[in-house]
């Protein structure tokens, strides 16, 4: 599956790490449509996809084949760096003391 970084869509499936496409892109879209920014929309989608990976089981046997699913601490860590990222952007609150006469500081240190 081709990603296209140019899109949003594209974004967000980097963001989450879903390059193998197990999602469609109408998932991806529905948080755009819904308001959410790529970063937001992308934890929503990577905590679907943990939760789907999840109910999954982790060890199956069929025959002489036997398959492994996804260790999840990968998955887990990466919504935990998306959901970091998502925060760092935030602004610090201002503490203000309400005594205050005049606001010219503040107009000096934000400007006008």
């Amino acid at each position: 599956m081709a990603i296209d970084p140019s899109t949003q869509v594209g974004r967000m499936r980097l963001l989450t790490g879903d390059v193998e496409g197990y999602f469609d892109d109408p998932i991806y879209q529905h948080q755009l449509d819904e308001g959410k920014s790529e970063l937001e929309g992308a934890i929503e989608v990577l905590e679907y996809l943990i939760n789907a990976f999840a109910l999954m089981p982790s060890r199956e046997r069929a025959g002489a084949y036997e398959t492994y699913n996804l260790n999840l601490s990968f998955l887990d860590g990466r919504l935990d760096e998306l959901k970091k990222r998502r925060y760092s952007y935030k602004k610090a609150p201002v503490v203000i003391n309400s005594g205050q006469d005049s606001w010219d500081w503040f107009d000096n240190i934000f400007g006008k």
